[in-house]
């Protein structure tokens, strides 16, 4: 055990590891597309979310964690915004064009954020998020804006019977860092 430590730490001051190619997104969404089948405010949504992911400089495809604070307008004219639904997820991305273009897709859960009249908060069920194209434009060598101008979400808190599953048409806007 003590030769393993001692190879360990040989190894760690002998040659400098460079720190792992970690990225910090943040992003903000709107679905303001949803609601043009039956003309509702009930697909109005907005919100937020942070990505952390894992890909090499240069390379294609990486992975991430994904967190979302998604808020809704309620049904009722009494109580206007709700909190919604938290969707986390696992995410897989490929770059294009020299990293010009972004797809990704994202699978997870989605957790119910207040009571309902049916439901209480925290029922969970799937998220799933798929963004055929995210232009990117560098800001500085290690930040870069996003922009997803449309891609759909299914959200679906509550599986059981009266399920609870919305498709979102969104627009979203990002920043991706690289933290070293």
């Amino acid at each position: 055990m003590f030769g393993v430590a001692a190879a360990l730490l040989c190894a760690s001051t002998s040659g400098r590891a460079e720190p792992p190619p970690l990225r910090l997104g943040l992003e903000v969404h709107a679905s303001f597309l949803s609601n043009q089948t039956d003309r509702s405010l009930l697909n109005v949504t907005f919100g937020g979310g942070v990505r952390l992911g894992y890909r090499p400089d240069g390379a294609r495809f990486g992975g991430f964690l994904f967190f979302e604070q998604n808020a809704w307008y309620a049904t009722d004219l009494f109580r206007g915004v709700v909190p919604g639904v938290r969707n986390l997820g696992l995410g897989l991305e490929r770059l294009w064009r020299g990293e010009l273009v972004r797809t990704s897709m994202v699978l997870g859960i989605s957790m119910l954020a207040y009571d309902t009249e049916l439901d209480r908060k925290r029922t969970t069920g799937l998220y799933f998020d798929i963004r055929p194209a995210t232009l990117r434009w560098h800001v500085t060598r290690r930040t870069v804006f996003e922009l997803t101008p449309l891609h759909l979400v299914v959200v679906a808190p509550v599986m059981h019977e009266p399920r609870l599953v919305t498709a979102q048409y969104r627009t979203t806007l990002g920043l991706e860092m690289l933290l070293r």
